[in-house]
């Protein structure tokens, strides 16, 4: 699972953020990615809670065991058995489907600092800060960690038949069991467990890209489903678009 995998987040990386920085349609080999996260000088514990670099290397083992690429190989053992077609990892230079939603972020850095000065958060409302379009930036950046494109009923279904579902059964589940709190400066109520989070009886599961951000979440007891999917990778204060719409969503659920 993603967290708490001991591993420096490649993201997270100076030399990463810089070289993405400086070429955002560059193509990033699943090796390179590694080799900045190995090579990186140790990070704050907190940073290292939830990395990517483990979803990497989960994804070339795929490949090293299955001799396919990682995205036929979840088309056909995870997509296609649910008959999921508007679903798939995306190629390593970001070519999506179409038809699709154009990516947009407000600051320059998505990485590094996604959020913007207080004078350009105010030259929003003035209508002179304007949003850059990411829409051509490499998914390779993200590869098997956030760098999937679906539709919302294809999310759904697919997140349900994961945690309530027949994609995985009660045994490989388990592992969801006993969720862990995030901590006491962290949000209230929000528990987590290998890659899956718990709030309110929702269990979810969120994403980011440069131009996207998205989250799914189901809730058992009431058979509730919620996604949300935005073509804003970050709010002008570096927060993320989904957490605040989700949050209204379970206040008018309720």
């Amino acid at each position: 699972g993603d967290f708490e995998g001991g591993l420096v987040d490649y993201q997270e990386v100076p030399a990463f953020q810089a070289a993405y920085g400086a070429d955002p349609q560059r193509t990033f080999a699943p090796q390179e990615l590694l080799d900045i996260a190995f090579s990186a000088e140790e990070l704050p514990v907190e940073s290292e809670a939830w990395s990517r670099t483990n979803s990497v290397l989960l994804g070339m083992v795929i490949e090293k065991v299955t001799a396919k690429p990682a995205s036929d190989v979840f088309a056909d053992e995870l997509f296609k058995p649910l008959g999921l077609e508007h679903i798939g990892l995306a190629d390593a230079v970001g070519t999506l489907p179409e038809p699709h939603a154009d990516g947009y972020a407000w600051a320059q850095d998505v990485f590094a600092d996604p959020s913007l000065p207080a004078d350009q958060r105010s030259a929003i409302a003035a209508g002179t800060q304007h949003l850059i379009d990411r829409t051509a930036d490499s998914a390779s950046s993200a590869w098997a960690a956030t760098g999937a494109y679906a539709c919302a009923n294809d999310v759904a279904d697919f997140f349900v038949a994961a945690v309530d579902g027949r994609l995985l059964d009660d045994d490989a589940r388990a592992i969801w069991q006993d969720m862990d709190s995030l901590g006491p400066d962290k949000p209230d109520g929000v528990h987590v467990r290998f890659g899956l989070a718990e709030i309110d009886g929702y269990l979810f599961a969120s994403g980011a890209a440069p131009g996207y951000n998205a989250l799914v979440a189901f809730n058992p007891a009431r058979h509730e489903t919620v996604v949300v999917l935005t073509n804003l990778m970050a709010a002008p204060d570096g927060s993320a678009p989904v957490a605040g719409i989700f949050e209204e969503i379970r206040k008018v659920l309720r």
